[in-house]
């Protein structure tokens, strides 16, 4: 059964006669249709709750074209012969399909797979749609008013009861709580030289993007070495790459060997970057020593996230959630200064530490900045501002 190991980019026709040959039955994990749900409110109803079926019980494929083999009134699901559906307009479909799960689920399902692959004895094409997992919250169908939510079983979806309910909701609960244990201890590790022991820690950011559920997955980086050496440490000009224990990392080093900035790529296909360079110490004439906070970081530090997500995408294939978090520490002391000049500043009052972390569902849409805008908030109002400054609108 090739096909749910391999990318759904390479399935072919050959794939889906194996299936035949085969006779994979509808499971958990995969389904047949003989053709696609009409796009009526009834047919996009049911679409909505096949598609959230799967995702709430760890995701599948549906297979559009497969006639199933049928033995009296009864549906035995497994597949008898590739109908293809005849004068498809696949991306026609697929963005209406598509639309209809951004708006009709919630939370939306937006990284769902399409490929349509050509049968040349078929008089059309099949069009398969991989389905991600759920991991942070199940996907209820909100349709029309609707406030439903459906699971796939071996021999179909149905709608789980009270006890199943609770343990998904607590399920994303512990993706989370792993989240924060996997940022505590890289904090820890890092903060106390234990794994960079030439890293500056005189004041510390980090910047975690990560995986949500996926923590434990075991990646290999070579292939994409040449993309991830393009990914920049913040703050930096020029920077080294290598691979390293954790995964793969680009580094900036002083003269003296000291380590002021990093990337550090892991091999569950998160990513943190670190720099001990936007507390600044700077003098400003006599007598007049600035110790502050580098405002830079209001844009580097979202540019860095859009591009971290683009790459773990792009590269290691991973679907959303994920999570985006911010720690900071040897802040207090430091002064924020204002756009008016060094006349007018305030003094952080105490380290932030580790922010709660924002979960991105989808980081095509401007929410993701306004959110990273909502946790830079609190680094500035540790100094008694009530908010980031905003990037003026072009």
């Amino acid at each position: 059964m090739t096909i749910f190991t391999k990318l759904l980019s390479q399935v072919d026709a050959a794939d889906l006669r194996q299936l035949i040959e085969d006779g994979v039955a509808e499971s958990r994990v995969i389904e047949y249709k003989q053709e696609l749900h009409p796009p009526t409110d009834a047919g996009k109803k049911e679409f909505l709750r096949d598609v959230s079926a799967f995702a709430n019980a760890g995701g599948g494929l549906i297979l559009f074209g497969v006639v199933t083999r049928r033995e009296g009134t009864t549906d035995t699901g497994i597949p008898e012969r590739i109908a293809g559906l005849p004068g498809l307009n696949a991306d026609a479909e697929t963005r209406r399909w598509g639309d209809t799960m951004r708006t009709g689920l919630q939370p939306g399902i937006t990284f769902a797979e399409w490929r349509e692959v050509p049968v040349p004895e078929a008089p059309g094409p099949v069009l398969l749609l991989r389905i991600p997992a759920a991991i942070v919250h199940p996907h209820m169908v909100t349709f029309q008013g609707g406030r439903e939510i459906w699971r796939r079983g071996p021999a179909g979806r149905y709608q789980p009861d009270v006890q199943e309910l609770r343990q998904m909701f607590l399920t994303g609960t512990t993706w989370l709580d792993q989240v924060e244990a996997f940022r505590r201890e890289r904090v820890d590790l890092v903060r106390n030289r234990r794994v960079y022991p030439n890293v500056d820690i005189s004041s510390s950011f980090f910047v975690h993007v990560l995986p949500v559920g996926r923590l434990d997955q075991l990646l290999d980086l070579r292939p994409h070495e040449e993309a991830l050496r393009s990914v920049a440490p913040l703050v930096s000009a020029g920077w080294s790459p290598r691979f390293n224990t954790f995964g793969f990392q680009t580094y900036v080093a002083t003269q003296t060997n000291v380590v002021p900035s990093y990337t550090q790529w892991f091999r569950n296909g998160g990513v943190e970057a670190y720099t001990a360079t936007y507390r600044f110490h700077r003098d400003a004439g006599p007598g007049a020593p600035l110790d502050g906070l580098d405002r830079d970081l209001v844009h580097e530090v979202p540019a860095f996230v859009h591009k971290a997500l683009e790459r773990m995408q792009s590269l290691f294939r991973l679907d959303p959630p994920f999570a985006v978090g911010i720690a900071g520490f040897g802040f207090a002391g430091a002064r924020i200064y204002s756009d008016w000049g060094v006349r007018h500043s305030a003094v952080i009052e105490s380290d932030f530490e580790m922010l709660p972390p924002i979960i991105v569902e989808d980081s095509a849409t401007t929410r993701l900045d306004d959110e990273l805008l909502s946790l830079l908030d609190i680094v500035w109002q540790s100094a008694g501002y009530n908010e980031v400054p905003r990037p003026k609108k072009q």
